[in-house]
């Protein structure tokens, strides 16, 4: 799924132009290019499939030095699974409690070095607008040296 989405984006950029996701009637473009259509579909499937990647750092023997969590809905209130509406499409989407996954990063031996905010990006829901992801957010982790005794 996700080479697949990585693809679309591919051949949706301005200069290959060869596909394209539909854009809904709701949906902007790029604050700086407004002409610009984001594929945000594709986008949300390939930050899932980044997502279970990492879940499945757990069971690594050998674990990355780096881990990259970028471009999800993070909260900070309970993880919540929810259905965004496009135009065309619905995707399911989860969002995760920031200190959570923290916490968890930290119990497999990362630390993190840094962290940003995307607020152009954000999942509402209307029914719980507790719940709702006003922005997208990154972080960035390194796995922690062993200590030598």
């Amino acid at each position: 799924m996700e080479k697949i989405a990585i693809e679309i984006r591919h051949l949706q950029r301005t200069e290959v132009r060869e596909a394209e996701e539909p854009f809904g009637g709701e949906q902007r473009g790029s604050s700086a290019m407004p002409h610009k259509r984001n594929p945000v579909t594709c986008e949300q499937v390939s930050g899932l499939a980044r997502l279970v990647r990492s879940n499945m750092i757990a069971g690594f023997v050998n674990r990355p030095p780096f881990v990259l969590v970028n471009r999800e809905p993070l909260t900070n209130g309970p993880t919540t699974a929810t259905v965004v509406d496009g135009e065309t499409y619905r995707l399911p989407t989860m969002l995760h409690n920031r200190d959570s996954i923290i916490e968890g990063m930290a119990a497999l031996g990362y630390e993190m070095l840094g962290s940003w905010q995307i607020p152009e990006r954000s999942v509402i829901i209307p029914c719980y607008p507790d719940r709702s992801a006003l922005e997208y957010s990154g972080m960035f982790f390194r796995l922690k040296p062993m200590e030598v005794a």
